[in-house]
């Protein structure tokens, strides 16, 4: 198979090739706003932690192999584009209005064991407790659309399964700090990561 007709899907059809421009623009973004967090936002960034080193490794990893398959097998279904578009979408807002709930408080990194910083409830954590985490499920949640290849769905069932252990772990750390009164009210009104039904009543 040669680049054309890896290539042949796309030049066909103007609508999904303006998709499929959309999806790797968006993509290149949440990757470049995921890296700058890892290493320059997020505290505690340069601790050794090994959990802490295979998360990071496994993401990698991830986003290589969803890449490579995105590249080698793509897929251009209009629908799942059309939602991958969305998905990368919502993971940059959950990123971004994370990033500006927290303002001067950053939060620490996974599975780096650190009190607290502070209690925020407000921006995307209105909808969830851990809306960075949300951003990432939802990144994968994206490129499993853009994949639809089992590769992609263990990669994030994987991840999932990591970044559950790394919120509960959290939420621990704020069980035993001076927030846990208010942390266990908003904890049981708010999603871990994805909006409880009945915010939408």
């Amino acid at each position: 198979m040669n680049l054309v007709d890896l290539l042949s899907p796309f030049v066909r059809s103007p609508l999904v090739s303006t998709l499929w421009i959309l999806n790797l623009l968006l993509a290149v973004t949440v990757a470049v706003s995921f890296a700058w967090g890892s290493l320059a936002y997020l505290r505690f960034a340069d601790v050794r932690e090994p959990r802490k080193r295979l998360l990071a490794i496994s993401v990698y990893l991830g986003l290589a192999a969803a890449v490579g398959v995105i590249v080698l097998w793509p897929q251009p279904v209009t629908a799942l584009l059309g939602v991958a578009i969305g998905l990368f979408v919502a993971s940059l807002y959950f990123f971004f209005g994370a990033v500006a709930a927290h303002r001067d408080d950053r939060p620490g990194f996974a599975f780096v064991k650190t009190p607290p910083a502070s209690f925020v409830s407000h921006g995307p954590y209105r909808f969830v407790r851990h809306p960075i985490y949300t951003s990432y499920l939802l990144a994968f949640l994206a490129l499993m659309c853009l994949s639809t290849i089992p590769v992609a769905l263990l990669a994030g069932l994987w991840l999932g399964c990591m970044y559950y252990r790394a919120a509960r772990e959290e939420e621990q750390s704020f069980a035993d700090s001076p927030y846990a009164a208010d942390y266990e009210a908003y904890r049981s009104r708010t999603g871990m990561f994805f909006p409880r039904p009945r915010f939408f009543a």
